[in-house]
């Protein structure tokens, strides 16, 4: 983008609707700043809750660079976000982008010189994409991916309500053509092309399709107001877009699910929000696992947060070898409040910061017994992969695996994943993927403020189920 942009004639104003994956929006950022040789600008429209997360870096750039931001606020009006961004457009043209797209800079270019030459054109679409006809019927103009004069806004454009895909902004606009005298020019060239994350892989020319399977994410919530919002956002930000998510809420009494709602109509990722009676975690979390649809289940517990690559590594780890049932990382635990930290949280954080770094072997890919067989097995930590959030599962491991014990009331994590490491392999990424928060109204905390902390059910449940019957475990357990 050029310096001095209030001075400067701005002739594109690019409007990019946003509504998920900070990767998809700085590439799209990127690319214009290579490929553009006129004056524009960027106008980001979003829900501020999607755009403060890990978009900080992002929004700073663009405001240092002249470009803006225009946050809304649900429930919102399309109409009323359309005029609104146009109207405070300031170029000469406005190019609507169906986000994301890979931008094309010979047809931009094409597209602006064509409009600079002939004034009685009202815009420029691209033939490869739209079609001839769509213009030739030029009442009917959908899904913006032309670029067109702003002056025509004014009184020919009108957003169809009756059309509006909120969810994903795929909003269809339609020319008021009372003169019926608009005319559109179709070019070659493609002015911009839809992307989908991951499904493409750059080529020397163009994109490949390539098929990634669908993971469940699913947050087992309970009374979470305070967090699931951010929790929801990290989902909504990773660079794996082959995802559906489900929030089981397990009879909150506060604002949980009301917020979850608010995210509905600001994604098109699947989203399904469940309500049932209280059920307790354990069970919540099998309820998760019995309504998911992927190849993998990835649990995000509500008061966690996932960084944004996280699915996309652990999928591409579990797609290398299909004996993997359970794909961990590290985590890093952080406190909800900084000040007046409470000492018996310290102690959880300075005992159990680096799990995995208490395991004597650890590789990228081994067979779960390997780990089970490890001489630090019963050492503490004895939970040396992590909480559910930190785990990515293959679904198909619970047709041989049952899930989630609620007879327990602690290390029911531990308790699945020993008996997934039984029986399958182990994939490993060492690389910080998600965060763990720490604090007092935590179930392991509660407990151990109640001296709940060791669970007898567990060391029963070794030496009398069958899944461990024979095992490394039962053996080692009755060495310690």
């Amino acid at each position: 983008m050029q310096d001095n942009l209030e001075i400067e004639i701005i002739k594109l104003s690019v409007i990019i609707p946003y509504w998920q994956q900070r990767d998809f929006l700085l590439d799209m950022i990127t690319d214009l700043e290579y490929n553009m040789e006129v004056n524009y600008e960027i106008i980001i429209l979003g829900d501020r809750n999607l755009l403060d997360f890990d978009l900080a870096d992002i929004l700073n750039y663009l405001e240092a660079q002249g470009h803006r931001i225009l946050f809304f606020e649900p429930p919102f009006q399309g109409q009323e976000i359309f005029n609104q961004a146009i109207a405070q457009a300031q170029g000469q043209y406005i190019l609507w982008v169906k986000y994301p797209v890979l931008f094309f800079h010979e047809g931009l270019g094409e597209a602006i010189t064509i409009l600079e030459e002939n004034s009685e054109l009202c815009g420029v679409y691209s033939n490869s994409q739209f079609g001839l006809d769509a213009i030739n019927q030029s009442i009917d103009f959908k899904e913006i991916g032309a670029i067109f004069r702003k002056t025509i806004w004014e009184t020919e454009i009108l957003l169809k309500e009756d059309l509006i895909n909120i969810e994903n902004f795929n909003w269809e606009f339609q020319f008021k053509n009372i003169q019926n005298d608009l005319i559109f020019y179709p070019i070659s060239q493609k002015i911009c092309e839809l992307i989908t994350n991951q499904s493409f892989q750059l080529e020397t020319k163009g994109f490949k399709i390539q098929e990634y399977p669908l993971v469940s994410v699913c947050i087992p919530a309970y009374n979470g107001e305070q967090f699931i919002a951010e929790a929801i956002s990290s989902i909504l930000s990773q660079t794996y877009s082959q995802i559906e998510l489900i929030i089981s809420d397990d009879y909150s009494q506060d604002n949980t699910v009301a917020i979850a709602q608010s995210f509905q109509y600001q994604t098109a990722i699947p989203l399904s929000i469940l309500t049932h009676n209280h059920q307790g975690l354990a069970q919540n979390s099998n309820f998760c696992i019995e309504q998911s649809q992927g190849k993998y289940i990835k649990f995000l517990y509500q008061d966690d947060i996932l960084m944004p690559n996280c699915i996309e590594k652990m999928v591409n780890l579990a797609e290398k070898d299909p004996y993997i049932g359970l794909v961990f990382s590290p985590r890093e635990m952080f406190f909800l409040h900084q000040d007046n930290i409470d000492l018996d949280l310290i102690a959880v954080y300075q005992e159990f910061a680096n799990l995995h770094q208490s395991w004597s072997n650890l590789n990228s890919i081994q067979w779960g017994t390997e780990l089970l067989a490890d001489p630090n097995l019963w050492e503490h930590p004895i939970n040396k992969i992590g909480e559910p959030s930190t785990v990515l599962l293959r679904k198909s491991v619970f047709e041989i695996v049952e899930g989630f014990d609620s007879q327990l009331n602690q290390l029911v994590d531990l308790d699945l994943w020993w008996r997934i490491l039984a029986k399958f392999k182990v994939g490993f990424v060492e690389e910080t993927l998600s965060y763990f928060r720490l604090h007092s109204q935590q179930k392991t905390y509660q407990n151990m403020q109640e001296g709940k902390a060791m669970d007898i059910n567990f060391y029963y449940k070794i030496y009398s189920h069958p899944d461990y019957s024979g095992s490394s475990v039962l053996t080692a357990f009755s060495l310690n």
